[in-house]
């Protein structure tokens, strides 16, 4: 849990740090997104981004409300 920041997120397989760890880094491990995620116990749904990237994100789709454009479409 230390490993994911403020700005940074550290990856547990290389030590490097990123602002968000990829599909093609996990690749380069062998290893697929919730592959990862079980491996070291994160939730199914935790975003591997740094905390304001996934702050960040996690406004931006509030503001979009896509939500209620699919109840208008249905």
């Amino acid at each position: 849990k230390k490993a994911i920041k403020e700005a940074s997120i550290v990856c547990l397989e290389c030590g490097k740090s990123f602002k968000v760890i990829t599909k093609k880094h996990l690749a380069s491990h062998g290893l697929t997104a919730e592959e990862y995620r079980a491996k070291y116990g994160y939730k199914k749904t935790q975003a591997l981004a740094c905390k304001s990237l996934a702050r960040e994100r996690r406004a931006k789709m509030k503001d979009m409300k896509l939500w209620e454009r699919r109840k208008k479409a249905d």
